[in-house]
Order: structure tokens, then C-alpha cells, then sequence
């Protein structure tokens, strides 16, 4: 590759990362979401569905993506499920790979209450927003965790340390499983784990 043919595509390359959200701004202010710069957390998913998830994440929890495989069987027919969610500061972006669609939204509530709130008020307010009721804590993972749980809508309950959702129970229908945590690392994690795939229809663009 010629050297201004291979530096138009790095060019093509960062601004299709910087595209994405608004990580890197909010990072430059100071503010941290999670006390880990980067990292990596494996899931095991088990109940009426079953499958695997990996989340990675880095900018101190402002940029973090989620990687989802679910296996569902009814009524003797197996059907699956790819999805992909990154969280890129203010922005979230949500894709079914199986469709090749996907919606984008944005929720600036974490990075408006880090201007005056500490880390671990944020995460409480957001979560009562919500609807979350908070309960017993416990320890997943060798992590310490608290333990909220949903009256309304698809997920029912999460545990969380310090920002980092380390177990998720969703219900609707007859779909209802338990993504659990299995292994936790920290680790600096390649800038092309957060690309999205190019392919893909925006159902809200």
C-alpha cells in the first residue's frame, strides 16, 4: 500500500471510531465512570436461553462494548441470537446481527451528574431512575456487589460493583435467563474490539 493511500485510510479509520460518541471529551474532563481504565468480563448466560457474553470496556468506563450470543429452543426449534451493544460516552448503540439492524440513543445522565456527583451516588440515582429498588449485597467474581432489583420492564435485577454490571436476570415472555459473570480482568483492550460492523441498517439513523 502507498504511503498516502495507507495514511487516507488510517484518516477514514479514526474518524469512523470518533464518530461513535463522545467518550474521549468527557474522559479529557477529568472524570472517571469505573475505577479501572480498561478491562474485560466473560458471562455465562443460563435459563430458557443459553449462550455466552463478553464485555470490554476502557476510558475509564466511558467506551464499553457488550458482545452477546444466545441460544433459545422452543417447542423442539433452536433459534439464536448476536447482539452488540457499545456504549460510547453519551451515546448508546444497539445491533442485532442476525438482522443487520440496528438503533441508536442517547442517555447523558451519567456524564451531566459527574459534573457535581461522585461515582458511586451516579450509579444509585441512575439506577432508582430507573425504577431499581436496591437490596441485599454479595460478591461475584471476588468483587463486593449490590444487588437491585426492577418491578417493571425486560430486566428484573442486576448486580453491580463500582459501575461494572457483574450479573443481569431479563424476563419477556418465555424468555428468561441469568447473565452471570465468570471472569474479571484488567487489560488494555485493542481499539478495533469497539467497531461496529459496517453493514448494518439504522432503524432510527
Amino acid at each position: 500500500m502507498k504511503p498516502i493511500t495507507a495514511l487516507l485510510a488510517l484518516l477514514v479509520s479514526c474518524s469512523l471510531f470518533a464518530q461513535y460518541g463522545n467518550s474521549t471529551e468527557i474522559l479529557e474532563s477529568g472524570k472517571k465512570k469505573f475505577p479501572i481504565e480498561s478491562g474485560k468480563i466473560t458471562y455465562t448466560i443460563d435459563g430458557t436461553a443459553s449462550g455466552q457474553a463478553t464485555c470490554y470496556f476502557d476510558r475509564y468506563g466511558w467506551r464499553q462494548i457488550l458482545i452477546k450470543e444466545l441460544t433459545l429452543e422452543q417447542y423442539g426449534i433452536k433459534s439464536t441470537e448476536n447482539t452488540i451493544e457499545l456504549i460510547d460516552g453519551d451515546k448508546i448503540f444497539s445491533i442485532n446481527q442476525n438482522s443487520k439492524k440496528g438503533t441508536k440513543k442517547s442517555d447523558p445522565r451519567w456524564s451531566q451528574l459527574a459534573a457535581y456527583k461522585e461515582s458511586s451516588e451516579i450509579l444509585s440515582i441512575v439506577l432508582e431512575d430507573d425504577g431499581g429498588i436496591k437490596e441485599k449485597d454479595s460478591t461475584l467474581v471476588g468483587k463486593p456487589v449490590q444487588l437491585w432489583i426492577f418491578e417493571k420492564g425486560l430486566v428484573k435485577s442486576v448486580c453491580v460493583w463500582n459501575g461494572l454490571n457483574l450479573m443481569e436476570t431479563k424476563s419477556a415472555g418465555k424468555l428468561v435467563y441469568a447473565m452471570t459473570a465468570t471472569d474479571f480482568s484488567e487489560s488494555e483492550i485493542d481499539e478495533s474490539v469497539f467497531e461496529l460492523p459496517g453493514n448494518i441498517e439504522w432503524i432510527n439513523p
